[in-house]
């Protein structure tokens, strides 16, 4: 048998003060508009930001600033180690062991693997692989 939900503001506003993630609210800015807060429902974007983000982009930059490529051992939070540090988290949301799950690559291997996989479609590759390939260099304009 389905179950009716209520559809009155006062049932929505007690559902608001049960909810037990209401804290988190307070985490975020919200953008105004004409002096009242927005709703916020875009699923495809970068969300709300965070209100620790800055304090947080700061400190990276000090680091970035004061150390240069020391960062990647001696920062705050060592460049180096953020895959390790990002697996269990990343682990829970895409819902594996630690152990199947990383974060990989700075920009000059991107480029590496970018401009290989580029000579690689030129040789003749695979049919599909080429296809794959190409679209993906038309996407991205080079």
């Amino acid at each position: 048998m389905p179950q009716t939900i209520a559809t009155t503001l006062e049932y929505a506003q007690q559902k608001d003060r049960e909810d037990e993630l209401q804290g988190f609210r307070s985490r975020f800015y919200f953008p105004t508009a004409q002096g009242r807060e927005m709703l916020y429902f875009c699923g495809n974007s970068l969300g709300l930001q965070p209100r620790q983000a800055a304090e947080f982009l700061q400190q990276e930059l000090a680091d970035w600033r004061e150390l240069a490529i020391g960062g990647y051992w001696q920062a705050r939070n060592p460049w180096m180690t953020y895959p390790q540090s990002l697996r269990p988290a990343l682990s829970r949301i895409v819902g594996c062991l630690e152990d199947e799950v990383t974060v990989m690559n700075a920009l000059t291997v991107n480029l590496h693997l970018f401009f290989r996989l580029g000579l690689w479609l030129a040789s003749g590759s695979d049919d599909s692989v080429r296809v794959a390939g190409s679209s993906g260099i038309t996407w991205l304009r080079v």
